[in-house]
């Protein structure tokens, strides 16, 4: 015995989609500080000198709302020291430290909205309300509480301020001008 079966009607489904890249571009408006010129006889002998706040502007820009976090990390090659400064050094010499800054978020935006700054951790998504960068803070990073943390943003931005802080007089060299310089690395992170 046979089986034979016709076909009565036939349709066709489309599935579709996409998928949108989070492509965020990271800016800061300036890039660059300068430490205005110190007389050395004007530096105490025996304390640090704290200098004025610099605030440079910054922005991340996504084509499509991403969730994203800021992580920071000093580049001088200082033993020691502690993890929430940046180092001041000698240009010519990255290991020795001749001053420090610190560097702290304010006026976060995401979308328009504001938001305060947090740490998240990575591994556990805790975060902590807290604006002050770290320099060695590798299982964190810097967050607006509430905008591209939760839902994504297409648009935030922030200031950056930093407070830069001179060793006493004494560390310097007395007799040859020193130029002084300081870098960190800022990375944008997907989360």
């Amino acid at each position: 015995a046979g089986c034979s079966a016709m076909q009565a009607n036939a349709t066709e489904l489309k599935v579709s989609g996409s998928i949108h890249p989070s492509a965020c571009e990271l800016s800061v408006n300036g890039n660059e500080f300068t430490i205005p010129q110190q007389d050395l006889d004007k530096l105490p002998p025996d304390r640090s000198t704290e200098l004025s706040t610099i605030t440079l502007p910054g922005t991340v820009t996504c084509a499509f709302p991403a969730r994203f976090g800021l992580q920071f990390a000093d580049t001088a090659t200082v033993d020691g020291g502690f993890d929430d400064i940046f180092h001041i050094y000698p240009s010519n010499d990255s290991s020795k430290s001749l001053g420090w800054y610190e560097v702290h978020l304010t006026n976060g935006q995401a979308d328009a909205k504001s938001y305060p700054f947090a740490r998240r951790k990575l591994d556990n998504n805790a975060m902590t309300l807290d604006n002050k960068v770290r320099s060695k803070d590798h299982d964190h990073v810097m967050v607006l509480a509430g905008g591209s943390t939760l839902s994504g943003a297409r648009h935030a931005t922030f200031d950056i301020n930093i407070t830069p802080s001179l060793k006493p007089r004494g560390e310097f060299d007395a007799v040859n001008e020193v130029d002084i310089v300081g870098q960190m690395v800022m990375e944008l992170l997907y989360l």
